[in-house]
C-alpha cells in the first residue's frame, strides 16, 4: 500500500485528537465567561438575586483559561 507508506497514520491521529480537544475546550471556557458575565449583570440589574461572587468567579476562571489555551495554542505551533 503506498499510502500506507505516506501517511503516518499514527501522528494523524494525534494531531487530530489534540485539535478536537483543544477546540471544544476552548469553545467551553469561552462559554464559561460568556455565561459569568451575563449573569453577573443580570444580578447587578436586580433581575436576577445572588450569586454575584460566584458568577465573577466564574467569569474570572473562564476568562483565565481561556487566554491559557489561547497562549497554550500559540506556543504548540512554534513548536517543532
Amino acid at each position: 500500500m503506498i499510502l500506507a507508506e505516506l501517511v503516518a497514520w499514527g501522528d494523524l491521529a494525534k494531531v487530530v485528537v489534540v485539535g478536537l480537544v483543544g477546540g471544544v475546550g476552548l469553545v467551553v471556557t469561552w462559554g464559561f465567561l460568556l455565561l459569568g458575565l451575563e449573569r453577573t449583570q443580570e444580578v447587578r440589574s436586580g433581575a436576577r438575586t445572588g450569586g454575584l461572587v460566584g458568577y465573577s468567579a466564574l467569569t474570572l476562571v473562564g476568562g483565565l483559561t481561556t487566554i491559557a489555551l489561547l497562549v497554550l495554542g500559540l506556543w504548540a505551533i512554534t513548536q517543532k
